[in-house]
């Protein structure tokens, strides 16, 4: 893996996007959101026993890395 770059960003920039009530888009977003949801939970329930928590043991570590959180 190489080595992950300080470009300085600020930590704002990677908090969850917020939708203005006014927004003509956020109605359809809130509805895919919903359906991303539902697949999610969907696919967890059908994981057989074990697999959930060995896909989460193996992406917390990326998941840490990506966000330059690592040690």
């Amino acid at each position: 893996m190489s080595a992950v770059i300080d470009r300085g960003e600020r930590i704002a920039l990677m908090e969850p996007l917020v939708v203005g009530e006014g927004s003509a888009h956020r109605g359809r977003l809130t509805d895919r959101v919903l359906d991303l949801v539902a697949q999610a939970v969907a696919f967890r329930a059908r994981l057989p026993v074990g697999v959930e928590s060995a896909l989460a043991d193996w992406m917390y570590p990326r998941a840490i890395s990506r966000r330059g959180l690592h040690t």
